[in-house]
């Protein structure tokens, strides 16, 4: 018996010196607090900032689809315009359709300055290739050249 009471009071005090030493440590000065937005690089704002872009791009073609006469639809905004490719149900693009076509982008962005609308199954094909592109998150100099030559057909067959 008196064994187990001497192994009990070593366990004791040794658990109490375990408590002394941690709670002695000396004290640590916090980090300074910096938010994540501080944190991004220039780059990864810029990532982030094309991220909500294509988003975007995503949902307002989504909302195109939702509107009679269109099948198919892709949109992609940059530089405070929106390029939109549809494929219509049946026929030309009505003015009735494109009035209403810029109304659902001006739904998602207001600040756009110029809305480029194509029926043209070639540059729709194009465009989307773009935006998939854009999705899986590649950026390279041969996306902005093809988005200006998109943009050039478009402006040339008005």
């Amino acid at each position: 018996m008196r064994e187990r009471v001497n192994l009990l009071h070593i366990i004791t005090a040794f658990l109490f010196i375990i408590l002394v030493a941690s709670g002695c440590q000396t004290a640590r000065k916090p980090g300074p607090n910096i938010s994540v937005e501080e944190e991004k690089t220039d780059k990864e704002r810029k990532v982030t900032e094309s991220n909500q872009e294509v988003i975007k791009g995503e949902v307002a073609a989504d909302a195109l689809v939702d509107l009679s006469g269109i099948d198919d639809a892709t949109v992609v905004f940059s530089d405070n315009q929106a390029i939109v490719a549809v494929i219509v149900s049946e026929g030309e693009i009505s003015e009735d359709l494109k009035r209403r076509i810029i109304d659902t982008i001006k739904d998602y962005d207001e600040n756009i300055n110029r809305i480029n609308i194509t029926a043209d199954k070639n540059l729709f094909y194009r465009l989307d290739d773009i935006q998939q592109s854009l999705i899986r998150g590649e950026q390279n100099r041969t996306i902005s050249e093809d988005i200006k030559n998109i943009l050039s057909e478009i402006n040339n067959k008005k």
